[in-house]
């Protein structure tokens, strides 16, 4: 597919709106939050690879905007297997039916590792888990021309390393110290 100019800019514009959305996502507190904000995410890039002729990438937009809210909706400690399970053969299916070569498996298997990551309970394992996928995305967008798409991803994972810290628990031993200076 022939990109113009405006296309491409405009491309990079969505992708601008992604990249924010994407930044803040590692930084919300709350589980819910994430998933909102992936919503986002995705309907910028959905915009952002359709403009850009990549076609794996588009299809995996609506599919994860899909999880993103059904996700979001299941009760957090006691939810069936089955939409897990559902969204995963999903993710393949598209995968295959919009087959561009060797650059859809880098999509397919990058919204695998993301789907097992929006699956967690734990927002501290959703920051682990988002660090895998992150490659394969920055790989699928320098090849697919979506340049704040491979910057949103770097974004992503120093964003994920800083939530990681920020949030992460003190070992009690720390936390009994810090309580016991307060006290004083």
């Amino acid at each position: 597919m022939h990109i113009t100019t405006t296309q491409f800019i405009i491309a990079q514009v969505f992708g601008l709106v992604a990249l924010v959305a994407n930044v803040l996502i590692c930084q919300a507190e709350k589980r819910k939050q994430m998933l909102g904000l992936q919503l986002i995410v995705n309907l910028a890039y959905l915009m952002n690879y359709v403009l850009l002729g990549a076609l794996t990438g588009a299809a995996m937009c609506i599919v994860c905007s899909f999880r993103a809210i059904i996700f979001g909706k299941l009760d957090k400690e006691n939810r069936p297997t089955w939409p897990f399970v559902v969204m995963l053969v999903v993710v393949i299916a598209t995968g295959i039916i919009t087959w561009q070569g060797i650059i859809s498996l880098l999509a397919t298997v990058g919204v695998v590792m993301t789907t097992i990551t929006y699956w967690q309970r734990d927002p501290q394992s959703v920051r682990k888990f988002s660090l895998i996928s992150s490659p394969l995305w920055m790989l699928y967008n320098l090849f697919s021309l979506s340049i704040t798409g491979f910057l949103t991803e770097l974004l992503a994972t120093l964003s994920a390393l800083v939530g990681f810290a920020r949030f992460r628990k003190k070992p009690r031993a720390a936390k009994l110290a810090v309580e016991s200076e307060t006290a004083l």
